[in-house]
């Protein structure tokens, strides 16, 4: 097991004892036979906030101790850090190999989910922080069952040619869905049920066989119905009046802006191209931080924008906003992963990333503007040019040239 703190200080400063010594190379011995990586090509990765198929009714679950102070003789699998007995119970309930106990220490989850094997719960090792416990959720399939599962193309087998690798799915009817509605797939996918953080992989067509050797990888058959037409994710509907409340020059739109964005100002010489442009992005979020649809937007970042347009004006810069994300927000493989349902909540919880992703978005449109600016700022929201005697952009563009640079990045925060 591993040392405590104290235990760690301990060590540090004092000799260990003949017995300590061989006690601590047979746990390092022992936990060095338990890693439970895929040979040669997976690291062991902890599964930290893993959710398992707890099947009892809510607050209905008891721990039963088996055997407290020891750990299994044998053990089976080792599921990661896992948050409660109940979780680990559920987990080794559905794991063939797994025998009908588990081994848990609930001072220290950090050291792991493991299951004993068939054999392996008695006469363990003494520990003073594990427990032995008997697992009490029912088992959905036998180990027989599960050979011969509709589902299972072959056992123990990796893809002999991987198409999509859609990261961590908890099971393999998600990673099943998520298969069958992904174009680049074919027919099967792997899986690991011992080790869903290794990913939900998709075999390319007609790439199921001839696959290396896994002995915690299964290829099953994708049995979800595939769509005759894969659609593209759907879109929402736009920002009403997103620029409300904002400072939008007067007079028509230019038509050299891309998409639905809006000149604040554009201070260069009449009917001259080039010069810089200083991009923001000012979207809605879902919390209302950055403005309401029935509202105007704060008085702070009205105040930035505001300050930014002056700076423009000054040293004659062009300034543009974005306040209407670009359609669809959401990738294919974040809308599979949201189960295709539910499209608000999968915006939302996809929305700081693809905010983020639209500020590179309106970096490439203008990088390829007809207007040929010479320097291209994209600006958070939340920044202003607040030192109005310098032109600081002019002087970061003649670093730049003097430096022979391309692309100067802030140190942000």
């Amino acid at each position: 097991q591993p040392a405590t703190q104290e235990e760690s200080n301990s060590l540090a400063s004092s000799p260990l004892t003949s017995q300590e010594t061989q006690r601590a190379e047979r746990v390092q011995a022992r936990d060095k036979a338990l890693q439970t990586t895929a040979p040669g090509r997976y690291p062991v990765l902890e599964m930290s906030g893993t959710t398992s198929p707890v099947r009892h009714a809510p607050g209905a679950y008891i721990p039963k101790v088996y055997q407290s102070g020891h750990e299994c003789s044998r053990q089976a699998f080792n599921f990661g850090a896992i948050e409660t007995v109940e979780k680990c119970d559920a987990l080794a309930a559905d794991m063939p190999g797994c025998g009908d106990t588990i081994m848990f220490s609930k001072l220290h989850v950090d050291w792991h989910c493991r299951c004993c094997t068939n054999d392996g719960a008695d006469n363990g090792p003494p520990s003073e922080f594990w427990a032995v416990y008997t697992v009490q959720t029912p088992k959905t399939m036998s180990s027989v069952e599960k050979e011969n599962d509709p589902a299972m193309h072959m056992r123990k087998r990796e893809c002999g040619k991987q198409a999509v690798n859609f990261g961590h799915i908890a099971t393999a009817k998600a990673c099943d869905f998520v298969a069958a509605h992904t174009e680049e797939c074919g027919l099967h996918f792997m899986f690991s049920t011992a080790h869903p953080e290794w990913g939900c992989r998709c075999c390319a067509p007609e790439g199921e066989g001839d696959g290396p050797a896994g002995p915690y990888w299964d290829v099953y058959n994708v049995l979800t119905p595939r769509p005759k037409v894969f659609q593209p994710p759907p879109t929402l509907p736009p920002v009403p009046h997103p620029f409300q409340g904002l400072p939008i020059a007067d007079g028509p739109r230019p038509d050299w802006l891309a998409r639905e964005d809006e000149l604040i100002i554009d201070a260069r010489k009449p009917g001259s191209r080039g010069g810089i442009l200083i991009l923001q992005v000012v979207l809605m979020d879902a919390q209302s931080a950055w403005g309401k649809t029935s509202a105007a937007r704060p008085h702070w970042l009205r105040a930035i924008l505001a300050t930014n347009r002056a700076h423009a004006r000054r040293h004659g810069h062009t300034m543009v906003l974005r306040a209407q994300p670009t359609q669809p927000q959401l990738t294919h493989w974040q809308w599979r992963g949201c189960g295709m349902a539910g499209l608000a909540a999968c915006v939302k919880k996809h929305e700081r990333d693809n905010f983020n992703w639209e500020k590179h978005l309106m970096m490439s449109d203008y990088l390829l503007s007809s207007q040929n600016f010479t320097h291209i700022l994209m600006l958070d929201a939340d920044a202003a040019l607040v030192n109005r005697r310098h032109d600081t952009l002019r002087d970061i563009a003649a670093m730049m040239h003097k430096r022979k640079k391309h692309i100067f990045l802030t140190n942000e925060d």
